[in-house]
């Protein structure tokens, strides 16, 4: 899946365009960000004594999924 994304990130520009590099520094800085947030945020929502409740964590990435999907489809023009 991510070497796909990663290769359409390239593929956003001309060969030699220098915005490539910092395409790719936005990309990779989102990657990262996610990653970091979350754990925090399933974790948050699921921690509560009841092994029920991690499905909001799990509903909290599928929101973040649409929302991105919702994005995506807005601005990809």
């Amino acid at each position: 899946f991510k070497p796909n994304i990663s290769s359409m990130v390239g593929q956003l520009y001309a060969p030699g365009d220098k915005r490539v590099d910092s395409a790719f520094t936005i990309f990779y800085m989102g990657i990262n960000t996610g990653s970091l947030i979350a754990p925090l945020v399933c974790g948050t929502l699921g921690d509560t004594g009841n092994p029920s409740d991690f499905k909001w964590g799990f509903m909290a990435a599928g929101f973040g999924m649409l929302l991105s999907l919702v994005v995506f489809t807005l601005f990809k023009n």
